[in-house]
């Protein structure tokens, strides 16, 4: 192959690339709210949260712990 030709078929390929992972993301939508999360490599990411007059009906507890690096750190609450 040429170089000309290898440049072609990498941005050919970056480009199949950056479509295919565009396609990787939902949407979750109630009355309320409307959420858009995206696949990552490593975890989800929320890319969009729309809502109108939204107020959180619910009372939460806070964390008691987190995962950092794999282990499990108790919270002081």
């Amino acid at each position: 192959m040429t170089p000309r030709r290898d440049c072609w078929m990498l941005l050919a390929y970056l480009v199949l690339s950056l479509a295919a992972l565009a396609q990787m993301a939902v949407g979750l939508e109630t009355a309320d709210a409307k959420l858009r999360l995206e696949a990552g490599i490593h975890a989800p990411r929320l890319i969009a949260l729309q809502s109108g007059d939204w107020k959180n009906r619910a009372a939460e507890s806070p964390m008691s712990n987190v995962e950092i690096h794999g282990r499990s750190v108790q919270l002081d609450v």
